[in-house]
């Protein structure tokens, strides 16, 4: 019987996974990429994949979670160092850092490519898209 994961085996796991699998996301987009190819990346069996995450769909969330959490901190700072312009020029400053972070990631561009979000909207249960809605 395969011994339970530590939780620091269950934080480095899956970590790993999240890391792979934004890469295979980033380059193959959601549709075309490959649970089997995210596990051998990661480490691990597909069997693992699954016990962190129920389907492909939940896994896309985690990386776009992910990717979100890393722009938000991001343009925060962008943000603070743009405190003391006058409110156009910031407002200015605010849509451009949004405009560039789309076309510079490709985990967000998944999101804006119509057959792409709506493949992985139709596969995510509520919770998950929940998740993702309130993210924002």
């Amino acid at each position: 019987m395969p011994r339970a994961f530590t939780e620091n085996d269950r934080i480095r796991i899956r970590a790993r996974i999240i890391n792979a699998a934004h890469k295979e996301f980033a380059r193959h987009g959601y549709r075309k990429a490959s649970i089997d190819a995210v596990a051998r990346a990661a480490g691990v069996g597909k069997g693992t994949i699954y016990v962190f995450f129920a389907a492909k769909s939940e896994l896309f969330t985690g990386v776009a979670l992910g990717e979100e959490a890393s722009l938000r901190e991001r343009m925060l700072e962008a943000m603070r160092e743009a405190e003391s312009e006058l409110p156009r020029e910031y407002m200015r400053r605010f849509l451009r850092f949004q405009f560039d972070a789309l076309l510079s990631s490709p985990i967000l561009s998944i999101l804006a490519d119509p057959l792409e979000a709506a493949a992985v909207l139709g596969e995510l249960p509520a919770s998950a898209a929940d998740e993702l809605r309130v993210s924002d």
